[in-house]
């Protein structure tokens, strides 16, 4: 009794190990679609420094990794302090 349970669980393990390989397939390789990044940050102003380390970081990051799609857009915004 014990024995053709066990046989006929190896055997539908079996038929679903089958039936996967065989309906296994490939996933097609997408095109890489364009990224595109706004960045907004201060150049001007009381906190320019860290901006533009910040856009150098940008600068930098973007030449290491040429080989993905991405376009940055940088928008010039002064951070002044309100009183």
């Amino acid at each position: 009794m014990k024995k053709s349970i066990i046989i006929w669980i190896i055997i539908i393990i079996v038929i679903i190990g089958v039936i996967a390989v065989v309906n296994y397939k490939k996933p097609v390789p997408r095109e890489k679609e364009k990224l595109e990044v706004a960045i907004i940050i201060p150049l001007t102003g009381p906190a320019s420094p860290t901006g533009e380390d910040f856009l150098n970081g940008l600068l930098l990051a973007q030449e290491k990794y040429k080989r993905h799609r991405r376009d940055c857009f940088f928008a010039k915004r002064g951070c002044y302090p309100s009183s």
